[in-house]
């Protein structure tokens, strides 16, 4: 957007944000008729100029956007409360600053009413104190308003998108039952002319009965179907590349009754075989599931592929997160390391029987 001639960039951002800087216009509107006009001067008595009100809001609107837009999203909702703690220090501060430099400075200079009445320097900083604070809890109010409404919208797109997919899908897909009764037929043709052939079939049959399994009420499958849907996937790599293929994959524990989000795992280790270097016996793809009591963790590390890439949206990866984030919220933590000569991935799901 900055390659944009100026005008083009001005469209853009009143197309964009033009909306809401009008209701925020149109709040603070309302508010300040409200606080500064009806309240303070026909309940309290106290006459309070244009310039002042002006000033007034302008001033405290200031801790409201720094905390709702830049303090709360990327310090508290990331828990780094002692950032964030000094962000507000240092916007109260600020925001006492320049409340003290219009109405003991720039006002008398233009000779502006303040219209207010006197006041000591302690009486000063707790009364615009009191203000601030007020400011703040508005701000958090609308964050976390502002908050439940885009996670409500993510969801919905969500929902949309996985039903357009699954319309597709159904609208492109060949009839199951007819698909498994071939799949069954090249199986019997090909058993008695090659062992590993037939096998194939078996697993790509497996594979596909996993992938067109119906969704369970809790959107929940055993987790001993997932493996085993990763390990036929691996199986069947194997199958195609033989001995070339260096990959070492482990499973270190028992699935038991534990239940997961179905094609959250696969979605991974699948990428290692589309951008993974897989024939470099000295550096193998590692592929570690470990299943613990209440949790799972996939660990996965390989080397990038050398040569021409196989092109890759993200997509996968990137409904991976957002199905996560919506099923387990902050019972799943996906790290992704992604160096030039490395891949390196981590994820931790808590999962419950």
């Amino acid at each position: 957007m900055n390659q944009l001639p100026l005008p083009d960039r001005l469209v853009f951002f009143t197309q964009r944000y033009g909306r809401m800087v009008l209701y925020h216009l149109l709040a603070w509107l309302a508010y300040g008729f409200y606080e500064g006009v009806l309240i303070v001067n026909v309940v309290l008595g106290r006459s309070l100029s244009v310039p002042y009100l002006l000033a007034y809001y302008i001033t405290f609107s200031i801790p409201f956007y720094i905390n709702a837009l830049w303090l709360l999203p990327r310090f508290y909702q990331n828990r780094a409360y002692g950032s964030y703690a000094i962000g507000l220090l240092l916007t109260v501060g600020g925001t006492l600053l320049i409340k003290y430099w219009w109405q003991y400075s720039l006002f008398p200079a233009v000779n502006w009413s303040v219209s207010h009445i006197s006041e000591t320097p302690q009486q000063f900083v707790v009364l615009n104190l009191f203000y601030i604070i007020e400011f703040l809890i508005y701000s958090f109010v609308y964050w976390f308003a502002t908050g439940v409404t885009r996670l409500e919208r993510e969801k919905a797109k969500l929902q949309s998108e996985l039903l357009n997919s699954k319309l597709e899908y159904l609208r492109l897909q060949i009839n199951p039952h007819f698909l498994f009764n071939t799949l069954n037929f090249f199986y019997s043709k090909a058993l008695p002319v090659s062992q590993p052939l037939a096998n194939g079939v078996i697993l790509l049959s497996d594979m596909m009965r996993y992938a067109l399994s119906e969704d369970q009420p809790d959107r929940k499958v055993p987790l001993r179907l997932e493996v085993q849907h990763v390990e036929n996937f691996i199986q069947m790599q194997r199958l195609r590349f033989g001995d070339k293929l260096q990959i070492d994959y482990r499973l270190i524990g028992n699935p038991g009754t534990l239940r997961i989000l179905p094609l959250i795992l696969i979605t991974f280790i699948e990428n290692v075989f589309k951008h993974g270097e897989l024939h470099d016996a000295d550096n193998p793809a590692q592929i570690y599931l470990f299943v613990h009591a209440e949790h799972v963790q996939l660990h996965i590390h390989n080397l990038h592929k050398a040569g021409m890439k196989e092109h890759s949206s993200g997509i996968g990866v990137e409904n991976c997160r957002k199905r996560l984030y919506m099923v387990y919220r902050n019972r799943a933590d996906l790290v992704v390391s992604n160096t030039t000569d490395h891949y390196n991935l981590s994820l931790t799901i808590q999962l419950t029987s």
